[in-house]
């Protein structure tokens, strides 16, 4: 059974988390990636505390996807170092689960 993943990434700029999000679906690499506006982070960079304004990517897909996705968000994404942060889920919907499934390519 292939292990189900929720993925998510940050960014400030629209245009390039459509071009994340559109390529991830059109390659059949995710289910589903859920855009959340304007989230605020506060952290450390460069040693000086950062507020942004940002706009969350929580994908959705199958394990064995891992690598390739996490090489499409470094190509397109412009920060230096984007968040890739993983967690596993369980579907507890057995039509929710069948349609999952079905948006995703199979395994090489």
């Amino acid at each position: 059974m292939n292990k189900k993943i929720l993925i998510t990434s940050f960014n400030e700029n629209q245009k390039h988390i459509n071009e994340i999000s559109n390529q991830l679906i059109n390659l059949k690499l995710a289910s589903c990636v859920n855009l959340i506006s304007n989230v605020k982070s506060t952290y450390q960079w460069e040693c000086k505390l950062q507020k942004d304004n940002e706009i969350m990517m929580c994908i959705k897909t199958y394990e064995f996807n891992i690598d390739k996705i996490k090489n499409i968000i470094k190509e397109l994404h412009d920060y230096d170092t984007p968040e890739f942060i993983t967690l596993d889920f369980d579907i507890v919907d057995r039509k929710f689960s069948k349609w999952f499934k079905n948006q995703i390519g199979k395994a090489e």
